[in-house]
């Protein structure tokens, strides 16, 4: 389970040439919305990372987000285990049914 902004943003890899000089809100922030372009233009990967391709547990399962700027010259990727994603999504359903039930 994510408790707060600091282990949400600690549980992706992160290749973007600023990320580090964020602050954790502006890297929060950051995520949000580049994990949003992504997806919504299908730039993403579900990767089994193991020597011989087979999955044997969850943490050989990862998903790679991109996303990059039209001219090609701001390009993120974002990497996150099967487990960590799974949590982060379970959180985002728990957050959303206690907003519904205020």
């Amino acid at each position: 389970m994510v408790e707060n902004v600091s282990e949400f943003i600690n549980e992706f890899a992160v290749t973007y040439n600023r990320y580090e000089n964020m602050d954790a809100k502006d890297k929060a922030v950051f995520l949000k919305r580049r994990l949003r372009n992504s997806i919504a233009h299908c730039h993403y990967s579900v990767e089994v990372r193991t020597n011989d391709g087979k999955i044997n547990n969850d943490r050989d399962i990862w998903y790679r987000f991109e996303d990059e700027s039209r001219k090609g010259d701001d390009k993120v990727t974002m990497e996150i285990s099967f487990p960590s994603f799974g949590n982060i999504i379970e959180d985002a359903g728990e957050h959303t049914i206690k907003i519904l039930k205020a």
